[in-house]
This record gives C-alpha cells, sequence and structure tokens, in this order.
C-alpha cells in the first residue's frame, strides 16, 4: 500500500496507475483515494465496496500468518512494475503489514533482508550486515524492531560502501520521469 506522501511520486512513476484503481481490487480501493479522487474524478466508495475491501485484506492477512506458522518463508519485495507500487517507497509499507500480519517486526524485517537472500542464494552475500557482505545499506533514524515503522526513517543510504546524495538522487529521478 502506498501512503498520500507517496502519491506524487507513484503517479510521476506510473501514471496506469489511474486505471488501476478504477479496478474494485482491494489494492486498488486503499491506494490513497482523497487524493485521487480531488485529482481523477474517481467517486467515493460505499460502505459495501469498503467492507468487502477490508475483508479481502483481512483474508490475505490471515493467509500470511498461516502460511508463516507453518514455516513456509515469506518474503517481501516491490513486485515493480505492478500498479500502485513505487520502488523504494512500498516495502517500507510492504513490511509493516508483513510485521501486523503476524510476522512481527523481526520477521518483515528478516522477510526484506536475509530471508530473501537466502531465497535468492545470495545469503551471506545481501541482506546481512557482514564481513565480506555487499556494503549497501539503509541507515535508519529510529529502531525498526521496537516500531517497525521507522523503516520509513531513512538517514543516509550506502551503496558500493560509499554514501548516496539523496537530494542529487530524486533530483535525478524527477528529471528521468519528466523526460521520458
Amino acid at each position: 500500500m502506498v501512503h498520500e506522501r507517496h502519491l506524487e511520486t507513484m503517479t510521476a512513476v506510473s501514471p496506469h496507475a489511474k486505471h488501476f484503481l478504477q479496478m474494485r481490487q482491494p489494492m486498488g480501493m486503499m491506494v490513497g483515494r482523497r487524493f485521487l479522487q480531488s485529482r481523477l474524478g474517481i467517486p467515493a466508495l460505499s460502505r459495501a465496496e469498503k467492507a468487502e475491501a477490508q475483508r479481502g485484506l483481512d483474508v490475505l492477512r490471515a493467509v500470511v500468518a498461516r502460511l508463516h506458522r507453518s514455516g513456509v518463508p515469506i518474503v517481501a519485495g516491490s513486485d515493480t512494475p505492478m500498479p500502485s507500487v513505487v520502488p523504494g517507497y512500498s516495502v517500507h509499507e510492504e513490511i509493516a503489514r508483513l510485521a501486523e500480519a503476524g510476522l512481527g517486526a523481526d520477521g518483515a524485517l528478516a522477510a526484506a533482508t536475509s530471508v530473501a537472500a537466502r531465497l535468492l542464494r545470495l545469503d551471506g552475500e545481501v541482506g546481512v550486515v557482514a564481513p565480506g557482505a555487499r556494503a549497501d545499506l539503509v541507515v535508519l533514524d529510529g529502531d525498526p524492531v521496537a516500531a517497525v515503522t521507522d523503516t520509513q526513517c531513512v538517514a543516509a543510504v550506502v551503496i558500493g560502501g560509499r554514501p548516496v546524495d539523496r537530494v542529487a538522487f530524486t533530483e535525478a529521478v524527477r528529471r528521468a520521469v519528466v523526460t521520458t
């Protein structure tokens, strides 16, 4: 799910998202209705539609929780180019939803890091902070084990052992989106 603060980026990167939102799918119903209603003229959901979306999400949470309890590895991922998914933003939302679905903060963080690396057969190389591992890090201003939403409090990004100038990176993305 993408919070409204990410919708400007989402619609720039994924302009087709407006069509997805017109579908009556749980994900489409959840994505920033107020923002999109004001800009795209999408009608408000009825109570029945809201209830249907909530039931669908409840079923998805229950399935994820049961799979996790059964020992099935759960992995967080971007699912790009899935409509309404913004690379770099949506994974934070997914981590929070996985924690709520029964993985807890530790399990949800592992789903986005070490479990994903293990299933990709990259364990020890990525998804961990360890000698010999790739030096790609997201430095947080907070404790995501105590409050999983602290994954959204990004203080710095390091790729290949070098800090990323986030302002310059964001501007480069904006320029690329405008010129394509």
